[in-house]
């Protein structure tokens, strides 16, 4: 970290500060990671993007069915949604004019 010109006191102290505000959490282990919402309905799913319209993208979940993703329900990276790309997230799947639809609550992890 001082490479790129930050102490090295300041990067525990940053650390202890996003864990106070519950944006990161401890684990016994020393390290932290990013804090999952508690969101009920939700649960981990994977998703892969098959094909990225305008406006929605045609998404695999968890290599079982396809589904429409529209931008509204998406708020993660703009780079995940690119045909191939694979991520975890905390979703919720819903119905709207028969097609499948998925709300993508959380990004918690981008597969390469």
């Amino acid at each position: 970290m001082e490479d790129e010109g930050f102490p090295k006191e300041a990067v525990p102290a940053t650390l202890k500060r996003l864990v106070r505000e519950r944006r990161l959490s401890p684990d016994p282990r020393g390290r932290v990671s990013l804090a999952a919402k508690s969101t009920p309905g939700a649960r981990l799913m994977t998703v892969e993007v098959e094909k990225v319209m305008q406006g929605s993208a045609v998404v695999v979940i968890d290599d079982r069915w396809h589904a429409r993703l529209e931008t509204a329900n998406y708020g993660g990276l703009r780079e995940l949604m690119k045909k191939g790309r694979r991520f975890k997230a905390l979703c919720k799947l819903y119905h709207s004019d028969g097609v499948l639809n998925l709300n993508v609550r959380q990004v918690i992890q981008a597969e390469r």
